[in-house]
């Protein structure tokens, strides 16, 4: 058995506790390990013990070490551990709190204490007996899945419990639905809305976010450029990516007279931005229901979806109307940010060109087989011209 114990030398003294050195068969090096004993015989008995585990593992009879000790870590040891590890990569603050609620409540829920808690039918059954909306039912999954497939790449367990799971089907069935704004409505929010109007239009123009805009600062508006722009800094964006936004030429002069001279580069762009009690207040000024009749909100994130349902009106084409939302997927881009009831569809009908010849109706009836020549006949008529039964072909 090649290992053997030592002590380490701290300024010429050796130290109070034990390390351990050993080999492997066909390793190149040895391998050290603290002991964190005292007595010599009990550090090399502890040292021969971890030499015949390892052994034991590489020869496939035991788990690895990371997968024993993660079994038997609580799963509040494991999320303290991930949320510390989302900090470190930059993860906002609020992303963290989420995950860390969402996952300790479905521990706590499910009666998951250590990883072999964890089971497709235990969260079934509490997804079952949920009256969450399916958004929010799926938010679930996907939390406790980062969690465990974060396990499974720092090896603490085999295999994701839960990888069989399926999400909810969501369609149809979406608890808060949004919809867009006509430009009609929102000319009469903006003008009953005082000093909240240009918040709504800027809002409306560029398609940021309620939070994203609330982060915003003077340094980051370019209102001498060429093309005026404001830059949305990574840290401020859901996607965590920066972007430059053309301002429209509508917000340019709005802006311009918002600020003072030469405001604090650092101070908000917006010294508030309104919160949902103000902007009912303010629909209900406008005349505008807040719930229309299919139950669809105009919340402060519907100003966003009438920025996209206004680019693909405008006929901004798809991939360009997905870059201006910053959005990774298109599908998002036209089948939840674009309200088709604002889609001109009658128009689009009314476009085609006509099949029909010059002069009137239809000349020449289609040829149909049979007796049944004339387009506009009853089918009684051709019923009865066949006795009412269908020819077969021979």
């Amino acid at each position: 058995m090649n290992c053997f114990v030592y002590k380490n030398r701290r300024h010429g003294k050796p130290r109070n506790t034990y390390r351990g050195r050993y080999r492997l068969p066909g390793d190149p090096k040895p391998t050290e390990v603290s002991l964190g004993e005292r007595d010599k015989q009990q550090a090399y008995s502890k040292l021969r013990k971890i030499y015949e585990q390892e052994l034991q593992v590489r020869a496939g009879i035991l788990p690895p070490r990371g997968l024993r000790e993660g079994a038997q870590r609580t799963l509040v040891d494991h999320l303290d551990d991930f949320t510390t590890e989302l900090t470190t990569r930059g993860r906002d603050s609020m992303y963290v709190y989420n995950v860390e609620k969402i996952a300790a409540r479905l521990c706590t829920e499910c009666h998951w204490i250590i990883v072999k808690d964890i089971t497709p039918e235990s969260f079934q059954k509490w997804r079952r007996e949920q009256n969450k909306a399916p958004k929010t039912l799926n938010q679930y999954l996907a939390t406790t899945n980062a969690l465990l497939n974060w396990m499974l790449e720092q090896q603490r367990i085999l295999v994701n419990p839960l990888h069989c799971v399926k999400p909810v089907e969501t369609r149809g069935r979406e608890r808060r639905m949004r919809r867009a704004s006509s430009d009609e409505d929102i000319r009469r929010l903006l003008e009953v809305s005082g000093s909240r109007a240009v918040v709504y239009l800027f809002a409306v123009l560029t398609g940021l976010r309620r939070a994203e805009i609330a982060a915003l600062v003077w340094n980051d508006v370019h209102l001498d450029a060429d093309k005026p722009f404001i830059h949305v800094r990574a840290s401020t964006t859901k996607n965590h990516l920066e972007a430059d936004i053309k301002l429209h030429p509508d917000l340019v002069p709005v802006l311009r007279s918002l600020g003072p001279g030469s405001p604090e580069l650092d101070s908000p762009l917006f010294s508030r931005v309104p919160t949902m009690y103000m902007l009912k207040k303010d629909l209900a000024a406008a005349g505008i229901p807040y719930k229309d009749a299919q139950g669809r909100l105009a919340d402060f994130h519907a100003l966003r979806h009438t920025f996209g349902t206004r680019l693909s009106r405008a006929g901004v084409q798809p991939r360009v109307a997905m870059e201006l939302m910053r959005h990774s997927d298109l599908r998002l881009t036209m089948n939840v940010y674009t309200d088709p009831t604002h889609l001109p569809t009658a128009a689009a009908i009314d476009s085609l060109p006509s099949l029909l010849t010059a002069g009137g109706p239809l000349k020449g009836p289609l040829d149909l087989g049979g007796d049944c020549q004339n387009l506009a006949a009853d089918v009684t008529t051709c019923q009865s011209a066949g006795g009412g039964k269908d020819t077969k072909t021979k």
